[in-house]
């Protein structure tokens, strides 16, 4: 690399944070519906759960580290094996 810069991407996927959690409490009360979508999402993501934050901080952590000075042009899909089983997420 002539300039030394390095080109990653961290593409996160479902991420369960405080204001998720409070608009899901809020939309439950008024229509389950939502709520009930997306722990549907969540039951089909092969790990089955939503990433925090700090997992997803964690990887951006260590590609920003001099540990990860060797890896370019990749982009990490962090969520929870969705992209591995394809687009759909029936």
């Amino acid at each position: 690399m002539e300039h030394g810069v390095r080109i990653l991407s961290v593409s996160p996927g479902a991420v369960q944070t405080g204001r998720i959690e409070a608009l899901l409490r809020t939309k439950a009360l008024r229509e389950l519906q939502d709520a009930d979508l997306w722990h549907s999402y969540l039951k089909n993501l092969p790990l089955q759960r939503a990433a925090t934050a700090q997992e997803v901080a964690s990887l951006v952590v260590f590609l920003a580290s001099d540990k990860a000075s060797y890896i370019s042009g990749v982009v990490y899909h962090v969520d929870g094996g969705h992209g591995a089983r394809g687009s759909s997420f029936s």
